[in-house]
Formats: C-alpha cells, structure tokens, sequence
C-alpha cells in the first residue's frame, strides 16, 4: 500500500522490515527554510481478520485523498530532524476513504461506503471513555487502515473526494465553538488570523447565520476573497502592530461604530488575545482553539508571542465581565451538522488544490510554506 511519508534520510533498498518496495523519487523541498525529503513510501497493508475480537466492531477503509492541518507540520519537522538513518514518518490527520471490508458486528456501514473520520472529543481528565476520543489518526495518507467504525461517519454523494478529505477537524472545529458562543442572528464578530484553515472554516460556518462578520489578518491581498465569502469588513493589520487591534484607526472606528464585538474567534490565543479582548462588547466572548508557536522551529523563528501582556489581558476581561473560552476539536453532532449544513449548501470548503501522483514535493510545500495559499491543499491517490 502507499503512504506519503517524510524521512530522515534518502531511502535505499529498504526502509525498515515492512517495506515492501520505497518510491524511488523522494525529493527534498524547504518547509520555513528546513529542508525536508519526501516521498511515497509502499508497505504491507494491514492483515485483517473480520470475526476476531480485535476487528469486529471495525472496517478497512482505503484512503482515496487526505490532507494536513497545522498541527502536522511540528510532526514533519520532528520527523525531518530524525537521527534514524532512513526512517520514514506516514503523514496526514484528514481523509476520505471507503470501506472495503468490514467487521462482524458493524451494522452501520457497508462496503462501498465513502467517510470520513469522526475526532469527537470531549476531554480525558475524568472521563471513562469507552472508545478513543481525538484525532483519528496521524497517518492519514496510509492508504489501507483498520478504523473502528463507531470513529467514522459516512459522507453524501454530493461531496467530492478534495472536500471530504479537507473536512472533518476544520469543520468539528468550527461548528464546536460557534456552538459553544450561541452565535445568533444579529451579532457581531470578529475572525481572527482569517486566512488560516480554521478562520476559513469559521468565516463559511457563519454565512448562514445572519450574523455581521469582520475578519482580521496579516496577508496581503485577501480582502476580495473573504468579502466574497461573506465578510462585511476586513481589516489588515501589519503583523509589527497587531499588539494592539485599537491602535489601528479602521479597527477603532468599527468598535465604537458597533460598540464592540459580539464575540472573537482565534485560532492563536497566544499572539493575539491581549489585543483581542480590548475590542470585545461587555460581557461579550472569546474563544481560541490553539496557538501559533506549537513547535521549536530550528531556524529560531522570531518568538510572536504575548505572555507578558496576559495578565493585562486578563484583567481587562474582569472588569469588563468578559468570558474567555477554549476548544478542542467537538462533538460527533457537531461534525453531523457540518456534513448537513454543506448538504443542504449552507457550507462551503475552500480548496487551494489537489496533487497527486508524483506531486508528493508540491504537496508537502504548498501545504506547510505557501505564502499564497488559500484553502486546504489535498493529495488525491489515483
């Protein structure tokens, strides 16, 4: 089977023991100047017996396309800095697939089924759970899994394979904080960072909501699209200033125009909640679902964070009976609704583009070192 994979080193003969035959064009490409060697890497597809107790509850998927998120590119760089001569790392947390075999006990899904992974996740701490909760997978590319199938949802005819394959951890994302804000007709609200994958989602999420959306980013050249997609107002805020949202003149004139923010959505709460807070209405909300700076760069990127302004930050959001939320991917329903809502044309998912082939380099780059991505970038096995 085929897997997309980043390795240490340039693969020979083999790769360890279950390779069967390494691609012989693995490429190296620049990831924020790391050089990075990749490639498609051919295993052994995984043994399944379907009335074992291991595999009863579960199916064999075939990934017919995946791709990345954020999160994955710490994983590339760890993998890329490696010291074991010629290991490889199968990448990808997104996928589409269809169920080539199937458990003994699986009763709601059939062979020829397409779906996509279900990362419902409510928090370990003190949960007795009886089935992992997360991401599915940090593999997704590997071409043949064995997947329980209560961790799958089955997607219509309707959607594409580029979409499915871009769906599951945005959109459970998204509809989870959107949620968990009790958006409603009316409000006003502030995306952060609005380019990034999951702003895109968020900013599509709210078309149907009747809501007035304002989008900030630090990217130049975006504001036909985002207004395309139903933006009201873009602000572009130079990333040396964006310490302070109400030092910049357009930002200020909205916020005493609407007297605040509804709300404010960020998917980097440690480069932009000090400021994010000061533009929110009283008793208004902000939620964040990560943080830019998730991995130790070895180029020494500049450090963006604001932890010196956080207890300022914080004691703004007392005085001003502000709540301050976080998100961790969402619920199984949350994901449902995402899949209804694209059903019924109420959501939409931007797709930079699709690779395939030997397009593995063009893959890899344009997914973690585009500057003028726009989308999720996806790989689409033939």
């Amino acid at each position: 089977m085929r897997n997309v994979a980043v390795l240490s080193g340039m693969v020979r003969d083999k790769v360890r023991d279950e390779v069967v035959a390494p691609h012989p064009r693995a490429e190296t490409v620049h990831v924020y100047d790391l050089p990075v060697i990749c490639g498609i890497v051919r295993t052994r597809p995984p043994a399944f017996d379907r009335t074992s107790e291991n595999n009863r509850s579960s199916v064999v998927v075939r990934v017919r396309a995946f791709s990345c998120n954020y999160r994955d590119r710490a994983l590339v760089f760890a993998a890329s800095a490696s010291p074991r001569e010629n290991s490889f790392y199968v990448i990808g947390s997104d996928f589409v697939g269809e169920v080539i075999e199937r458990g003994a006990d699986v009763p709601n899904l059939e062979i020829g089924d397409r779906v996509i992974g279900n990362n419902a996740y409510v928090g370990n701490t003190f949960e007795d759970v009886r089935v992992p909760q997360g991401i599915l997978s940090n593999h997704a590319s590997a071409e043949f899994q064995v997947v329980p199938a209560e961790r799958l949802l089955k997607i219509p005819p309707a959607m594409p394979d580029p979409v499915a394959a871009s769906f599951s951890i945005n959109a459970q994302t998204a509809y989870s904080m959107i949620r968990k804000l009790g958006v409603s007709s009316g409000d006003n609200v502030l995306v952060m960072a609005a380019r990034s994958n999951t702003s895109l989602f968020v900013i599509n999420a709210l078309r149907s909501r009747m809501v007035n959306t304002y989008a900030v980013t630090s990217s130049v050249g975006y504001e036909d699209q985002l207004r395309a997609l139903g933006v009201k107002e873009v602000f572009h805020i130079d990333r040396k200033r964006r310490s302070s949202l109400l030092g910049y003149a357009p930002v200020a004139e909205t916020v005493r125009a609407i007297r605040g923010f509804s709300y404010v959505i960020d998917p980097f709460y440690d480069i932009n909640l000090p400021s994010a807070v000061t533009v929110i209405a009283a008793g208004g909300k902000y939620i964040s679902c990560g943080l830019l700076n998730q991995y130790a760069h070895p180029s020494a990127e500049p450090d963006e964070t604001t932890a010196p302004a956080l207890q300022d930050a914080l004691s703004f959001s007392i005085s001003n009976n502000l709540q301050i939320l976080f998100n961790c991917l969402g619920t199984a329903r949350d994901l449902r609704q995402a899949i209804e809502d694209y059903s019924t044309g109420k959501f939409d998912v931007i797709v930079d583009s699709v690779h395939s082939g030997d397009q593995v380099g063009r893959f890899v780059s344009r997914s973690f070192d585009a500057p003028d991505r726009f989308g999720k970038v996806v790989f689409q096995y033939s």
